[in-house]
């Protein structure tokens, strides 16, 4: 779990007011606003891990993700594992493209060819990219789940600082892995148009849109 820096308590040069802050409450030790907990009060409040969608896409998250140490306490403060020693289940998640080329021992500049594909909205076909094609089917579940996730009715990310504490510490760390979820349904899309199957590709160009990146 993250580091909490507690500062030494000491009075502020200024009285803390809608006119001095805008938040008054709550306070970190030092006397100061705590404003990484004020955001999450605000933007968690009420949400419930069956309407969020993040908790879906927790579901899937790739086993690398769960390597950083702000992913178990956002897991727990989601509602996803029930506490910060708890294992999140990886079975049936997200692979990334580069790990899953690497296992079918495809070469370097293969993967390099690949992932450049991956988010372009190009038509193609199995006979054009069959590497691809083969990685697309592997991952149609867990892209399923993505895409599942955007309908839901909220979308709270908690925001944890590496140091515990400040702002500027706070970093999207499942930003990259959804990127590449969000290439793939793309790719995923543009072969569904290929082959005429436009329901398909509706809702994949949908769930695009809903995730705005």
């Amino acid at each position: 779990p993250p580091v909490v820096i507690n500062a030494p308590t000491k009075h502020l040069p200024f009285t803390l007011s809608p006119d001095t802050t805008i938040l008054t409450k709550p306070l970190n030790p030092d006397g100061t606003v705590d404003y990484l907990q004020a955001l999450n009060q605000k933007y968690g409040a009420g949400v419930k891990p069956r309407e969020n969608g993040f908790v879906v896409w927790e579901s899937v998250a790739p086993t690398e993700y769960w390597k950083n140490p702000a992913a178990r306490p956002m897991a727990w403060m989601t509602g996803y594992i029930k506490d910060q020693n708890t294992a999140p289940k990886t079975t049936g998640s997200f692979q990334l493209l580069r790990d899953y080329l690497q296992q079918m021992k495809a070469s370097d500049a293969q993967i390099e060819k690949l992932e450049d594909w991956e988010g372009s909205t190009e038509l193609w076909s199995a006979t054009d990219q069959p590497l691809l094609a083969k990685y697309l089917q592997t991952q149609g579940p867990a892209l399923d789940r993505v895409a599942a996730a955007t309908k839901k009715q909220k979308w709270w990310p908690p925001l944890v600082a590496t140091d515990g504490r400040l702002l500027e510490t706070v970093h999207p760390t499942w930003f990259p892995a959804l990127r590449e979820q969000v290439n793939s349904l793309t790719a995923r899309a543009m072969l569904e148009a290929r082959s005429g199957d436009m329901n398909a590709y509706t809702q994949d160009v949908l769930a695009v849109e809903r995730l705005a990146l």
